[in-house]
């Protein structure tokens, strides 16, 4: 496990999508807010449905993103996330229960920034802040959706074309 100051996490959260507006003094603020965490491979980092609120960047490692399918019970793994990535947006913004399951795909630490810190972070930070926030947010989960909406569409395709066509021989 590295060590890791807050200039070093500074320069991570910088490279995060939703604080690319986010001043150095605003970083810098995030940066001493938060805690870094390490989980061996194949740990349970999140799980869907539980209550617990923050957020998460990958500092070192990878991990994976799953939904469960409530009528078979089974796990699907939608996404893979590398380094300087992040995970746990959603619960920043919504009081709703995790919407997925994290595992660590191999070692990884992580910067977790609590949603409690979050939401005072904000809120002493004002209007402006929030807006930067939430545009961010929201431009990339609509970049998510995007990726997401074209992932079935080929996935509806390749069905149609394989498993539900009518061989014609």
């Amino acid at each position: 496990m590295a060590k890791y100051d807050y200039e070093d996490i500074a320069e991570k959260l910088k490279a995060v999508s939703i604080f690319s507006e986010f001043s150095n003094t605003e970083i810098a603020k995030l940066a001493e807010g938060g805690t870094i965490h390490f989980f061996k491979r194949d740990t349970t980092i999140c799980v869907e449905g539980e209550s617990q609120r923050g957020l998460y960047i990958i500092i070192s490692g990878a991990a994976s993103i799953f939904k469960n399918n409530k009528k078979t019970e089974h796990l699907s793994r939608i996404a893979h996330l590398d380094v300087g990535q992040s995970f746990g947006e959603i619960s920043l913004i919504d009081n709703a229960p995790r919407s997925a399951t994290v595992v660590a795909d191999s070692d990884i630490e992580v910067f977790e920034i609590k949603s409690n810190f979050f939401d005072a972070f904000l809120k002493e930070g004002g209007i402006q802040l929030e807006l930067k926030f939430y545009r961010r947010t929201t431009a990339y989960l609509a970049e998510i959706f995007r990726i997401i909406n074209e992932d079935f569409i080929s996935a509806q395709s390749l069905l149609w074309k394989y498993a539900l066509s009518i061989d014609k021989k």
